[in-house]
């Protein structure tokens, strides 16, 4: 029997009230602008133990509020809903010129495209192993950024008190100062308008920090959230590099994205010597389709009233991440202190259905089917496994 039925209830009742609700922005005359914005995100997936049962995430459950106080001050507030009460974008962001602007206060660090897009932008419903395992996430930190030579180049230049990443261990997160920057390329320069063919943009971002002592290294996950590569013991500098293309020509789109990360080990040895870092680095090529074509598609994003098929999208995605030292020979032995990891690799296919009904519901279904190879280990490498997702998303 499925479990979570209330929460659906809770889900779809959320969305018959705000398409009566209507969500406008508060004007207080021509300078001041304020947005109310809220989400439920609820997640169907196959349950762990193979019963015909489905378990079903509240996924995300968030409330803010963004604005504008005159044309060269932006602020945005938001908060997680639910028992840790995180606060998520908490930022004022001053623009003197369309060159330079400056923003101050907790938000995402300047790295991965797929990263830096909301995940009510994205064309799947979890993101690529590669971008959510290497790429930081939010943290204090202030940013200089802009547009320039016509607009063709953009660029984010930041310095933060950590890099956000969520090792999901003991005690504190990474707190280590940071300094990322990340430029982009677009030829055409001025706004991005759907569907136009030579709407193509290019860009390369780095990122460094300190790491603490410990087994602080990134791992191994699975979309599942199944681990399959253990952190090890590391210290010393974090360097990450990352380049990635998003090209949207009529109703396809291409985006696709290379990401690497090295972890220093420095005195991490048996006898205190300096052990070769662990890399990890991924990639990913994804399409997607409009079918009823992409102004079709955006008339559905942006009305209240249903527009049938006409929010239509068909995904598919293919993606690597690998996690171990390079040069490493296969029979090794794991341990946090090893001299040399084998690479363990995780292959994964995506196919996808989006469904936007109006611009307040969005249904989502994946199938992923994921294999891990681990060159350590002699015996044949482990089955594909698939996992069906599928996703109800209320936002405002």
């Amino acid at each position: 029997m499925t479990r979570g039925l209330p929460v659906l209830i809770g889900t779809l009742l959320a969305a018959a009230w705000s398409t009566t609700a209507a969500a406008q922005s508060l004007r207080i005359g021509e300078a001041i602008r304020i947005e109310p914005k809220a989400r439920v995100d609820v997640d169907f997936r196959a349950a762990e133990v193979d019963d015909g049962d489905v378990d079903v995430d509240l996924a995300r459950r968030r409330v803010g509020v963004s604005g504008r106080v005159t044309r060269h001050l932006e602020f945005e507030v938001e908060r997680e809903v639910d028992g840790t009460g995180r606060w998520r974008d908490v930022f004022a962001d001053v623009r003197a010129t369309r060159a330079i602007g400056v923003r101050a206060g907790h938000f995402k660090v300047p790295f991965s495209r797929e990263q830096l897009t909301g995940a009510g932008d994205l064309d799947f419903i979890d993101r690529s192993r590669a971008a959510d395992l290497l790429a930081p996430g939010r943290s204090v930190g202030l940013l200089v950024h802009g547009r320039v030579a016509r607009r063709i180049v953009g660029y984010d230049v930041g310095t933060f008190v950590g890099d956000g990443t969520r090792s999901r261990l003991p005690g504190p997160e990474s707190a280590e100062p940071t300094v990322a920057a990340r430029v982009t390329v677009r030829p055409r320069g001025g706004p991005r308008r759907a569907g136009a063919i030579g709407d193509v943009e290019i860009g390369v971002a780095a990122a460094t920090s300190e790491l603490r002592d410990g087994r602080a290294s990134f791992r191994g996950r699975l979309t599942s959230s199944d681990q399959f590569f253990s952190p090890v013991l590391v210290s010393g500098r974090r360097l990450r590099v990352g380049g990635d293309l998003d090209w949207r020509p009529g109703p396809f789109g291409v985006r696709g994205e290379f990401l690497r990360a090295d972890d220093a080990r420095q005195h991490q040895g048996l006898m205190g010597e300096t052990l070769a870092p662990l890399r990890a680095q991924g990639w990913y090529v994804s399409g997607v389709w409009a079918v009823a074509g992409r102004s079709a598609h955006a008339r559905a994003n942006d009305g209240f009233a249903v527009q049938g098929l006409a929010g239509l999208e068909l995904a598919a995605r293919v993606e690597q991440f690998s996690l171990g030292t390079p040069g490493a020979p296969a029979a090794q032995i794991w341990t946090p202190r090893a001299e040399q990891l084998s690479t363990v690799t995780d292959r994964a296919w995506t196919l996808g259905v989006n469904w936007t009904l109006n611009r307040l519901v969005r249904i989502q279904a994946n199938a992923v089917r994921e294999r891990v190879t681990d060159r350590s280990r002699i015996a044949a490498p482990g089955h594909a496994v698939w996992s069906p997702v599928a996703r109800v998303q209320v936002a405002m």
